[in-house]
C-alpha cells in the first residue's frame, strides 16, 4: 500500500512516517473488533450500528496510536484527545 502513495503530496509524505508497528496496531484493532476490513457505509446512515462500530474503532485506534507517538511526525497535538466531541465531529 505504501508504494501507491504520491510522494509529491506533503501530507502523504508525513503519513509514510507512521511506523509499520503503529499501522499494524491499527489493523489489529480492526481485527479484534471482529471486522475483516475497515469499510464504513459512506452512503448509509451515520447512526446505523454498522457505521457506529466503524466510528468507534476509528476513534479508538486513532487515540491509541496518538498516545503511542504514532503521529508525532505529523505535528499532531495529543491534547486533542481530551476533546472527544471534536474528534467525533472530525470523523
Amino acid at each position: 500500500m505504501r508504494r501507491k502513495i504520491d510522494m509529491n503530496c506533503a501530507q502523504a509524505a508525513r503519513i509514510l512516517r507512521i511506523s509499520d508497528s503503529h499501522i499494524r496496531g491499527m489493523f489489529e484493532g480492526i481485527a479484534k473488533a471482529g471486522l475483516k476490513s475497515f469499510c464504513p457505509d459512506i452512503l448509509g446512515s451515520p447512526e446505523s450500528i454498522y457505521n457506529q462500530i466503524h466510528q468507534h474503532i476509528a476513534l479508538e485506534t486513532f487515540s491509541v496510536t496518538v498516545q503511542l507517538g504514532g503521529y508525532n511526525s505529523m505535528g499532531l497535538n495529543p491534547h486533542l484527545l481530551s476533546k472527544p466531541a471534536l474528534l467525533t465531529e472530525w470523523y
